[in-house]
């Protein structure tokens, strides 16, 4: 009976021996295979398996994007509609209808951005050009041989005032052989007259151009107008009240101002009268461009911004008239040089004719 349960005890040592044995073996095995490369099946499945996911992923990022385009697209479209009642295209000639209208300020003083008149650089001319009873300063680069005709470009600043920024940015023009002309505005830089936030200072642009086409280095049937920003609705007010222009382009000028409706505060006039602002609006007078223009629009800029500067030319086309929208990639500032440099061959388009 001892014996027996000695022998017992052995085996069941032995088994525990055996075990540990087996145990160890399986746990080399596994180690090994772990070192060595999978067999080409196990590879291949979850390769594939994450291919799909890495796919359906891509698919779920581009319909995202798709659908915040959409969505973007969709917002615009909602805020046109918003402030159409009162930007309605209008059936009459907008310098006809200027002839007929006077702007009523309810205040009077200077622009709301207060810059010093600076001193233009080496090879730059400060003149004065004559606005109805107002004396208003413009800088123009003089060519070296006057003594032919050039063609030239009146360029308009941004924002409402004048710096040496908005000079250098119309650099390209000079580069390419234009006569360049920047006029400053009433109610800019300490000038005389009061700031009307779009009305007025297009008589002072229709000035300038006049006083530009008058000189005797200046080819006045070669006469474009540019502008950026501000500068860039001006242009198209511009382009509609005069046949002065040979083309136009505007870089990021709004068609419609949103301050109309966000900031009423900051306006000098009577926003309740609605021909106050059909009147500062080239969409409401989208049929009147006097020459060929092309509305330039940076990707980044206000959707609501894009959509009415489309919007304009579209009106525009359906009255037989040259005008396109054109979006440039970059933001308010980044895209103007690329769409100064297609502005360039657009007018040059005319110098060959």
């Amino acid at each position: 009976m001892l014996k027996r349960k000695v022998i017992l005890r052995t085996l069941k040592r032995k088994r525990s021996l055996v075990a540990l044995c087996l145990i160890w073996l399986l746990l080399s095995f596994l180690a090994a295979q772990a070192q060595q490369p999978s067999a080409p099946i196990n590879n291949n499945e979850p390769s594939d398996l994450q291919k799909e996911v890495e796919q359906l992923r891509e698919e779920i990022r581009q319909l995202k994007a798709a659908l915040a385009e959409q969505q973007r697209q969709l917002s615009g479209i909602e805020k046109h509609l918003t402030v159409a009642p009162e930007v309605e295209v209008q059936p009459e000639d907008y310098a006809q209808a200027r002839s007929r209208f006077q702007t009523k300020l309810l205040r009077k003083g200077a622009s709301p951005h207060e810059w010093p008149l600076v001193q233009p650089p080496a090879g730059v001319t400060e003149v004065e050009y004559a606005s109805g009873e107002l004396r208003l300063k413009a800088w123009v680069n003089r060519p070296a041989d006057t003594s032919r005709k050039h063609p030239a470009v009146l360029f308009l600043h941004g924002g409402f005032a004048f710096n040496r920024v908005a000079w250098e940015q119309a650099k390209p023009y000079r580069d390419a052989g234009f006569v360049v002309l920047t006029p400053i505005l009433r109610a800019e830089n300490g000038q005389p007259g009061s700031w009307s936030y779009f009305y007025d200072e297009v008589d002072d642009v229709i000035a300038a151009a006049e006083y530009l086409g008058q000189q005797s280095y200046v080819d006045a049937s070669r006469l474009f107008v540019a502008g950026h920003s501000n500068g860039g609705t001006l242009t198209l007010l511009a382009a509609m009240a005069s046949r002065r222009f040979r083309a136009a382009a505007s870089f990021d000028g709004a068609t419609y101002r949103p301050d109309f409706v966000n900031h009423p505060e900051s306006l000098p006039f009577d926003r309740h009268d609605p021909r106050e602002i059909q009147l500062r609006s080239p969409i409401a007078y989208a049929g009147s461009f006097k020459c060929p223009a092309r509305l330039y629009h940076s990707t980044q800029s206000l959707d609501v911004a894009r959509l009415m500067s489309q919007r304009t030319a579209a009106l525009a086309r359906m009255r037989g008239l040259d005008v396109e929208a054109v979006e440039i990639e970059g933001d308010h500032v980044t895209h103007v040089p690329q769409a100064m440099a297609q502005s360039i061959a657009f007018f040059q388009r005319f110098l060959a004719q």
